[in-house]
Formats: structure tokens, C-alpha cells, sequence
């Protein structure tokens, strides 16, 4: 069963299969007329825990952390080749 399924619908039982369906039956509505009113608070908690996963990764990935390496965009950008690359004139060695 689904945790705290119990609570949820009272009377509720995981356990029940499901209805017999035709076949060649793949209509997308009729499917979720079987399956939604007998799944009804399973469904509502795994949407409000996936919606608590969402806030959560965003969260964390908003969060500033100190000592943490970032990228200067505009020093990048901003650089010059002369600042970065140095040209070395040397004399070609002779072969032996």
C-alpha cells in the first residue's frame, strides 16, 4: 500500500486490482475514470510531495554558500589578447 494512504481515505484498500478493461480499449479518459476515483488520495500525495521536492531543489539551488567559486562574466569578456597571450621570439635550433 501507499504510506499514509490509511489516513487519508479511511477505508481505503490498495490491495483491490483493478477493472477489467477490453483490450483494444486505449481512450486516455476512460482510462483515467478507472483509475482516478479509486486513486484519488494517493494521486493528491504524490503531488503535494513532488510539489515539495520542486520548492525544495529550488531552494537549495538558490542558496548562497560562502567560499564558493563564481564566474566573473564581464572581467572575461573583458579581456584583451595582449593580456592574456605573450609572443616569444627564439631562434630556430639547427639539426645535427
Amino acid at each position: 500500500g501507499v504510506i499514509g494512504a490509511r489516513g487519508f481515505g479511511g477505508g481505503l484498500n490498495m490491495a483491490r486490482g483493478f477493472q477489467a478493461v477490453a483490450a483494444d480499449a486505449s481512450h486516455p479518459p476512460e482510462l483515467g475514470v478507472a483509475i482516478f476515483p479509486r486513486f484519488l488520495y494517493p494521486f493528491e500525495l504524490a503531488a503535494v510531495l513532488l510539489l515539495v521536492a520542486i520548492i525544495a531543489a529550488i531552494v537549495l539551488t538558490m542558496r548562497h554558500r560562502r567560499g564558493l567559486k563564481v564566474q566573473d562574466v564581464a572581467a572575461q569578456v573583458a579581456v584583451r589578447r595582449e593580456d592574456r597571450v605573450r609572443v616569444l621570439k627564439m631562434p630556430a635550433e639547427k639539426g645535427e
